[in-house]
């Protein structure tokens, strides 16, 4: 049975977004190679954030996730961890940090798009002069919905039932997906004590 519940206060990671937001200026590229080498040579502070923050300083920061996962794991153990992923940095930098921290249990890794994470894995171990992890790693597509972006009707009824029975909203492209797989896969393996951790999108940043 799948049982939801708020962990600690909420402590979103938006320092980094909140600093951008008050930059004087923000340029959108199209063509992020040639743009943002022809912008850093009119202004050597330019610095570009590709899609999805996928770039080291995001690999920095998100290491904290992993740490806080593993405060709350050392506090009330668990097997299984499930965690999306888009780019896949933050998964694999929470990742690293638990492996650090000693987790030696299971990681199950739902990609909402194709997505080759062990190659991820080892660009955010370079970045972050972390080891990679040892433990057990199974990655996954959603059960439903597997193209990027899709919102099957499913999906759709699912995000009813589970406002309904946990109170929770879900959205569609991410973190629905997510807890669908997740409760499908905790059926079928009958896992032990899970935790379901969503890491795409905004708070990515």
């Amino acid at each position: 049975m799948l049982t939801t519940k708020p962990y600690g206060p909420l402590r979103p990671n938006a320092e980094a977004v909140l600093k951008l937001l008050q930059e004087d200026e923000i340029c959108y590229v199209k063509d992020p190679l040639k743009e943002a080498q022809e912008l850093h040579l009119e202004d050597e502070k330019a610095f570009l954030m590709p899609l999805g923050g996928f770039h080291k300083e995001s690999a920095l920061s998100a290491l904290s996730l992993g740490y806080e996962i593993m405060d709350f794991h050392d506090k009330t153990p668990i097997d299984t961890l499930f965690i999306d992923a888009g780019t896949g940095l933050q998964a694999s930098s929470c990742l690293m940090a638990m492996q650090e921290r000693g987790y030696s249990k299971e990681a199950i890794v739902v990609c909402m798009g194709p997505l080759d994470f062990d190659s991820v894995l080892d660009q955010v171990a370079l970045w972050t002069e972390k080891t990679k992890p040892t433990f057990k790693i199974r990655v996954c597509q959603p059960m439903i919905g597997k193209r990027y972006g899709s919102i099957p009707k499913e999906i759709k009824t699912y995000q009813l039932e589970f406002f309904k029975k946990h109170g929770i909203s879900l959205d569609a492209f991410y973190n629905a997906k997510l807890f669908y797989t997740a409760e499908k896969v905790m059926e079928k393996d009958k896992l032990g004590t899970c935790l379901i951790v969503h890491s795409g999108g905004t708070y990515s940043l």
